[in-house]
């Protein structure tokens, strides 16, 4: 029976949509404006683009950058990826459980 079970996450995960940042599978996904709403409102502009990503990836964002470097110098998926700081993030998060939640802390 865990067979079947192990056999069947699997089946899910593959199937499942991944995080743009990370690309892990087999978590929650939520919506990432790549130029912050409150940015964009404060100028007059539109709305702009979201990207979905897992919940660890949109924590350490937020975490890391303000809402003005975000909207400023990294306003694209490519311009996050390779950013030192986060590109660290990115290859420890990639090794971590899609099922456990992953707990983040400021950068001292």
């Amino acid at each position: 029976m865990r067979k079947v079970r192990e056999m069947m996450r699997e089946r899910d995960d593959d199937e499942s949509p991944k995080c743009v940042l990370c690309e892990r599978r087999g978590v929650k996904l939520t919506a990432h404006h790549l130029v912050p709403r409150l940015h964009s409102r404060r100028r007059g502009e539109e709305v702009g683009s979201t990207i979905s990503i897992c919940p660890a990836c949109h924590a350490q964002l937020h975490l890391l950058f303000s809402h003005r470097t975000l909207a400023e110098e990294l306003d694209s998926v490519e311009k996050i990826r390779e950013h030192p700081d986060f590109e660290r993030f990115l290859r420890w998060v990639k090794k971590q459980d899609p099922q456990k939640r992953v707990k983040m802390s400021r950068k001292r």
